[in-house]
């Protein structure tokens, strides 16, 4: 009888750790595909930011004012498209 009892003793110890082992792996896989699906939305949305942030169109035009003695003559830039933003080409909206 005192050796059932012990025996009973040593198994409910093994079957904790394989028990915390379990829930360990487990726990592991889920939190490994979880970084995955975060990562990918990450870089799905800074890819969004880096497109909206590369279609911002700087261009300026204003014509020159005189006024009595002073006057200033007018100015234009017209903002380049880039045309590749590293192995991306992106079509600027405003292209005519």
């Amino acid at each position: 009888m005192k050796v059932l009892k012990h025996s009973k003793k040593r198994q409910a110890g093994f079957i904790v750790s394989t028990e915390l082992a379990l829930i360990g792996s487990i726990t592991v896989l889920g939190l490994a595909s979880g970084l995955v699906a975060l990562r990918d939305s990450v870089v799905g949305e800074l890819t969004d930011l880096s497109r909206t942030i590369s279609s911002i169109d700087q261009s300026m035009d204003f014509s020159g004012l005189s006024s009595g003695k002073a006057s200033t003559s007018g100015s234009k830039f017209v903002d380049e498209m880039d045309s590749k933003l590293g192995d991306i080409t992106i079509a600027h909206p405003s292209v005519r």
